[in-house]
């Protein structure tokens, strides 16, 4: 159906149609494709008129009577799609009329905004602009912008072309397109910039220029001008304007000690003997934090000098392949490597300080330094504190954690992983298993290092101080006490069996202390896999469980806690660490005591009611423990 000649003067001809009439269901097209291109207004009397057409065209469609079957067949799918070309029009009307309405909403509230328009010069912008750009000069740029160099580093790790030509690597090279959308991408041949790019080239220009006037300046805390009454203050981000003057009163000592953790009670210094002795309150969580974060920034200071190490000794280097020529160079850069030997043992004199270790063990329960390690900031930065520990400081903080390993936290609330009986224990557990992993990846390695070097005289003393400062059921039922007796045992037995073979009176003193700690340990043995003791503590007892009562299978606990397998494996290792270091006397007890567990998980995985994942991973565990006494489990059978 042609459009009349009336309504034709709304539409221009098709670019492809320039000299024939237009169907509706083609400017219908024509006007989906190009409704930017025109005014709203057009577009909607151009709808309105198509939508009249499609109308007159349904209408004649459906008129008439036709007695032809096949005619009168082609006249009702006229007739419906004529029906189906006023509802396209009629839906895309309501499209034009919904865009119509947000474009009206927008451009009011541009012009509520606009309102605001030109209320600032261009010389009180420039005034802004440059009160925040002084903010950024600074004489340390790497220790103020220290979180962007780490990025800057970790990004070149996987980049390394992208540092900068004879420096360090991860610094970015200064002539990088980097801009706030990340890096730009080159210009090929003669293409000009953007308009984007000019924005940034020119914001570059003026920080640049902001920047350099600025450290131009004089550096004087006041500036003296012709012809002034009086000074005018400079003030910088790293020195800002005091509001406000607080006397150094009794009142602010007492508490900046409180956060620091010294001198809780706000009392003199204890003078004798009996005072040192005598317990004091444990550090406060506020102590704690505040004392962390002196950690924190004594670490990020002795770091940031270990970084600027090598370039000082590629300065002497420099000098002495000079020869004669750079002998005063040499006698500078001899100077400065002394100046930063001074500062950087007085900075780790200071950190040692901090960490507390050296105060009296029964000063307080936790111990100070323990106290530290219960939230997850400590436990975080002890590992990157002991790089810059001598060796002997590495081993008194390790003792002093042997010492008071079952005032951990993680030790402390590790009863709470076995209770998921009820919504508030699930929360508690979950905060704890946090705890608890970070723990084992921050603490545990450290500590490795430091037993993986020790003599079996060494390894002997520490196991005999965690058997006579400790509760030894409370530490093998913790995670944490599983991983560090298991290296202790590891570290033990491959003393004995390595070469040269240690002492006689080392090995005798050695067997004394396993034997005191097997008879501990083989108490309650079952005990320390976290499925028995989640069994335990299930609503109705055990029983109700392996029976199959209540529609629960025997293999329930599985259903509960699909992973209680993979927190079993840790004791099985350490069950095998303990076979190697038993005799053959102490190997019969511990087989014994284990019976009914080696068997429940045998029995389980083969025959065929768990998923085979988890029947080859109860069979693994088991293999652990049999292994170590030369036996396997296919040797057991099961009826």
């Amino acid at each position: 159906m042609m459009l009349p000649g009336g309504v034709g003067t709304l539409f221009p001809p098709l670019p492809s149609q320039k000299q024939r009439p237009v169907t509706v269901e083609q400017q219908l097209q024509y006007l989906s494709i190009n409704q930017h291109a025109q005014h709203p207004s057009l577009t909607g009397a151009q709808l309105q008129a198509l939508l009249q057409q499609a109308q007159i065209q349904a209408a004649e469609a459906s008129a008439g009577d036709v007695e032809g079957g096949e005619e009168k067949t082609e006249k009702e799918m006229q007739a419906a799609a004529g029906e189906e070309l006023i509802r396209s029009v009629e839906k895309r009307i309501q499209e034009h009329e919904m865009m119509e309405q947000k474009r009206k909403r927008k451009a009011s509230k541009i012009a509520s905004f606009a309102k605001h328009n030109n209320l600032m010069s261009n010389s009180d912008k420039d005034f802004i602009t440059r009160i925040q750009v002084s903010q950024l000069v600074t004489d340390d740029p790497y220790a103020d912008d220290f979180y962007f160099h780490i990025m800057a580093a970790i990004r070149a790790r996987n980049k390394p072309n992208l540092g900068m030509p004879g420096g360090p690597p991860g610094v970015p090279m200064q002539n990088q397109n980097v801009g706030p959308g990340g890096p730009q991408q080159p210009r090929r041949g003669n293409q000009k910039p953007s308009r984007r790019e000019n924005a940034m080239n020119k914001m570059a220009q003026n920080v640049q220029r902001l920047v350099d006037s600025a450290k131009q300046r004089n550096k004087a805390s006041q500036l003296s001008l012709d012809g002034a009454l009086g000074k005018i203050a400079l003030r910088t981000r790293s020195a800002p304007r005091q509001l406000l003057q607080v006397s150094n009163t009794t009142e602010s000592n007492n508490h900046h000690a409180l956060l620091a953790g010294l001198n809780t009670t706000g009392e003199s210094a204890p003078s004798s003997a009996e005072d040192i002795d005598a317990q004091k309150p444990p550090l406060t969580h506020r102590a704690v934090l505040a004392i962390v974060e002196q950690v924190y920034d004594t670490v990020l200071d002795l770091e940031q000098m270990r970084r600027g190490q090598p370039a000082l000794l590629a300065q002497l280097a420099a000098a002495k392949e000079q020869g004669p020529e750079g002998t005063s160079m040499g006698e500078q850069a001899e100077q400065d490597i002394a100046n930063w030997d001074v500062k950087y043992a007085e900075l780790a004199r200071t950190l040692w300080k901090t960490l507390r270790v050296m105060e009296p063990l029964n000063s307080s329960v936790p111990h100070p330094f323990v106290s530290l390690l219960s939230v997850l900031k400590g436990k975080r930065i002890l590992p990157r504190a002991m790089r810059h520990l001598s060796p002997e400081q590495t081993l008194t903080l390790v003792t002093l954690v042997i010492a008071t390993f079952d005032t951990l936290d993680t030790v402390r609330d590790a009863f709470l992983l076995d209770d998921v009986s009820t919504l508030e224990g699930k929360q508690r557990r979950v905060a704890v298993e946090t705890k608890t992993e970070v723990f084992l990846n921050a603490i545990i390695s450290p500590f490795m290092a430091v037993i993986g070097t020790a003599p079996l005289r060494m390894v002997t003393g520490m196991l005999g101080l965690l058997l006579a400062r400790n509760d030894i059921q409370k530490v093998v039922k913790a995670k944490p006490g599983i991983a560090f007796l298991t290296i202790l045992l590891s570290r033990a037995e491959s003393l004995k069996q390595g070469t040269p073979a240690p002492e006689s009176q080392d090995l005798s003193q050695w067997q004394q202390v396993f034997t005191q700690f097997f008879q501990a340990l083989s108490l309650d043995l079952p005990s320390l896999f976290p499925s028995t003791r989640a069994v335990s503590a299930l609503p109705f007892g055990p029983g109700y469980y392996l029976s199959g009562q209540g529609g629960q299978s025997g293999s329930s606990i599985n259903t509960l806690r699909p992973d209680i397998d993979l927190e079993d494996e840790p004791v099985w290792r350490f069950l095998a660490a303990v076979a190697v270091c038993a005799d053959p006397q102490e190997q019969q007890v511990l087989v014994t005591s284990v019976r009914d567990k080696v068997l429940e998980n045998v029995t389980s995985a083969k025959k065929g009611r768990l998923a085979p994942e988890i029947a080859s991973l109860k069979i693994r565990n088991v293999d652990l423990l049999l292994h170590s006494l030369g036996l396997d489990s296919s040797q057991l059978t099961v009826e």
